[in-house]
């Protein structure tokens, strides 16, 4: 899927080490839809489901532990 909150799912599991090399031939494809998420995305769709904590984290940083990860 391509849902923002999914993206949080394989960050939170990469950080975790439970799918380290899961992502294989799929990297390029995640990459550009990492590319397409608006502020909005992180601010509304991701915010609302996290804690204030974390919804700054990700305001702030967006994916860029998956997105360092996903072009290693």
């Amino acid at each position: 899927r391509k849902d923002i909150r999914d993206f949080f799912d394989m960050e939170f599991l990469l950080k975790k080490g439970a799918v380290s090399g899961a992502l294989g031939s799929k990297k390029e494809e995640l990459l550009k839809i990492l590319g397409s998420f608006k502020p909005e995305d992180y601010k509304v769709t991701l915010g609302a489901a996290l804690n204030a904590e974390l919804r700054n984290y990700y305001i702030k940083n967006g994916f860029n532990y998956l997105a360092s990860r996903l072009k290693d």
